[in-house]
Formats: structure tokens, C-alpha cells, sequence
């Protein structure tokens, strides 16, 4: 039923909290303490206060402050230089939860949404054949008005009201992330609190941010569309291997440079099996996979990883803004280009958590 899902997005990301107020999981104490973010209005490059020495120069340094933060660290770890005593039980762990997955826990897509994408697919189709159909479901119909009145979408302070109104706002691209939102948010969130509860949240925006860097990276690189699709998907695996693992485990050995890493890989191996299991194309499943390199689908989203990680960094005053002009990956961009890219993304994550 998904073999066309190719066209296909909650709310575009929200900026991180200000402040943390507490441990997400069981983290060393000497790096439990709060963090202030830089004030909205203070020059990006030099927003925040970053430890002037630490400027990461590879991805995995990147991966691996990114785990800590996630998990709940207030500041980076100090470097390890051997391995954690405890990684290989906590890999293990990771392993035996994607060994005995069950993908048809994942959320199927409502069933609108496939007589929506071969809508969008025809020429004619007109806003008001959209919004005709997007009526008979009351979820998706939110999701669209939420969508359109986002700071990534509206073009006034006055509020869209009207669905007609939102479709021809958004367009494909709003109701691609429309879409691809009503099945995802329930995956990346939980409803029921605890650890993972904010760890969800911070993933959500973590997607969000990444959707929106696929679509801008993608341009003149490969297929737009396939790129959101596979920047919104590939967060999949690694909400199910958070929402089972041992948090404080993993917390535990989040120092260790080869923990994140050896992690994204199982997630990746896990997001990739979700794709087939949704009957997804060839060119998205293999994008998703761990040995998709190569492929300009797999750089594109591994760099715009890569920039929402790095964005999420530089806001939690781990980094500073110009890591991003350093790190090799592609499309490679200018250091200028880059940072315009943060930064936009840093402006619109911050005037999307105003109206939170």
C-alpha cells in the first residue's frame, strides 16, 4: 500500500528547552548540572558560551556528544581512551531488541494518506480537491491547520482558519510534512511520562529539524521529496531501541567514543527493516540502511544528521556554531553557506517555541 509513499511531513521543530532542569537518565554527577542557552537575540555565531577549546572536527565526535546530551548529560563527558566495561553488555542489550522487534507494533498510516499522495501526483488537482478529501479525517485535518499557521508556513500574523486555506498555503511540501507527521509523532512521543518522555521530544524536534535540512540539502543532489520522506523516517529505529533499552545503561556508557556510533548503527539497521515492512521503494529502504554510504540520498541525510545534531549542540552551549564549517561531509557547502543554514534553522526553531 506505501510503494508511493515517495512524495511525502507535525509542526516544524521546536527550539530545545532554555534550561534543564534534571538528569533525563542516571548520568555521572559531576555532569548533572543546568545549562543556559544563549539569548534568541544575541549574534549566532558567537550566541552562546561554548568551551573555546572543544571544536569537534568528525561526525563521530558529533554522534557521540549528541548521545550524551540526549540521554541527559549537562556537559560533555571527558574523552575515554579505553572501552567502557560496561559497552559490550549494553550493545548487546541493543542487539536482542532489534533481534526480537515486532514491526507491526509501528503505526500504519491513516488511509487517506495513500488516495492523498496519488492525488497530489496529478497535474490537475486543485487545492479544493485536497481539501475535500483531507475533511473526512478529522486528525490529518489538524495536523494541515497546525502545519499551516507554523512559522515554517504562515505568511501573516493572521491565523489560516479554513482548511481551503491551509492547503493552498502549505502546498505538497506543507502537506508532505503534514502527512509524514501524523504517522511519525506517535512513534518519536509517548503520552504516558517518565525518561523517555522528554527523550521523545527531543527526538521529535530532532526529526523535524532533519526533515526540513533533507529538503534544503537535496536541492540539485537528489530527489526532494525521497530526501523528506527518508529524513523524517530513519528516526524510527532509534525511538524503539530508546523506548526498551536500559536508559541508565545507556547513559553509563555514553562516554565511550564507540557507543553512539555502534548505536546509530542498529537503529539504522532497524529503521531500514521498518521501510521494507512498509513496503517503502528500493532507493528509501537503502538510503536508511547502515551500508547505504554511497548513495547521494544516504549523504544527504547523513548530513543533514549531521546539521541537526550540531544544531541541537550549539543551542545546549556544548559547541560552537562554526563546528559546522569544519566537518567533512557532503554536499559539502561553504563554511558560510553552512552556518546561513544554521542559522536559519536556529531562527525558525526559536520562533516556533514562542508559539508553544
Amino acid at each position: 500500500m506505501f510503494k508511493k509513499l515517495v512524495q511525502f511531513f507535525r509542526k516544524p521543530p521546536a527550539a530545545a528547552p532554555a534550561q534543564e532542569q534534571q538528569p533525563i537518565a542516571v548520568v555521572p554527577e559531576s555532569h548533572v548540572s543546568t545549562v543556559q542557552a544563549a539569548p534568541a537575540d544575541a549574534p549566532y555565531a558567537s550566541a552562546i558560551a561554548a568551551p573555546a577549546h572543544y571544536l569537534p572536527v568528525d561526525t563521530q565526535s558529533i554522534v557521540t556528544l549528541y548521545g550524551q546530551w540526549l540521554l541527559g548529560y549537562a556537559t560533555p563527558a571527558p574523552e575515554i581512551t579505553s572501552p567502557h566495561p560496561k559497552l559490550e553488555q549494553a550493545i548487546a542489550q541493543l542487539e536482542e531488541i532489534a533481534a526480537h522487534f515486532d514491526l507491526r507494533r509501528i503505526p500504519r498510516l491513516p488511509t487517506l494518506v495513500p488516495q492523498l499522495m496519488a492525488m497530489m501526483r496529478r497535474d490537475r488537482t486543485t487545492a479544493s480537491d485536497i481539501a475535500e478529501l483531507l475533511v473526512r479525517d478529522p486528525l490529518l485535518t489538524g495536523e494541515v491547520l497546525r502545519v499551516a499557521n507554523s512559522v515554517w508556513y504562515r505568511r501573516s500574523t493572521k491565523a489560516i482558519t479554513t482548511l481551503l486555506q491551509a492547503v493552498r498555503i502549505i502546498g505538497h511540501e506543507g502537506l508532505r510534512h503534514a502527512l509524514l507527521a501524523s504517522v511519525m509523532r506517535p512513534i518519536m512521543r509517548t503520552q504516558t511520562g517518565g525518561p523517555y518522555a522528554v527523550i521523545g521530544e527531543r527526538l521529535w524536534r530532532h526529526t523535524e529539524s532533519r526533515m526540513w535540512l533533507c529538503g534544503k540539502l537535496a536541492v540539485g543532489y537528489c530527489d526532494v521529496s525521497e530526501a523528506q520522506l527518508v529524513g523524517t523516517l530513519s528516526g524510527t529505529g532509534t525511538s524503539a531501541l530508546l523506548r526498551t533499552a536500559s536508559l541508565p545503561l545507556l547513559a553509563e556508557t555514553a562516554a565511550d567514543p564507540m557507543m553512539a556510533p555502534r548505536f546509530m548503527t542498529i537503529a539504522a539497521r532497524l529503521s531500514a527493516q521498518a521501510a521494507a515492512h512498509w513496503e517503502l521503494p528500493e532507493s528509501v529502504q537503502l538510503a536508511l540502511s547502515p551500508e547505504a554510504a554511497d548513495t547521494p540520498l544516504a549523504k544527504v541525510l547523513a548530513a543533514s544528521n549531521t546539521f541537526a545534531m550540531t544544531s541541537a549542540l550549539v543551542q545546549a552551549g556544548w559547541i560552537p556554531a562554526e563546528t559546522i564549517s569544519v566537518i567533512e561531509f557532503e554536499p559539502p557547502g561553504s563554511a558560510p553557506e553552512r552556518l546561513s543554514l544554521l542559522r536559519q534553522l536556529r531562527a525558525l526553531q526559536d520562533a516556533d517555541a514562542t508559539t508553544d
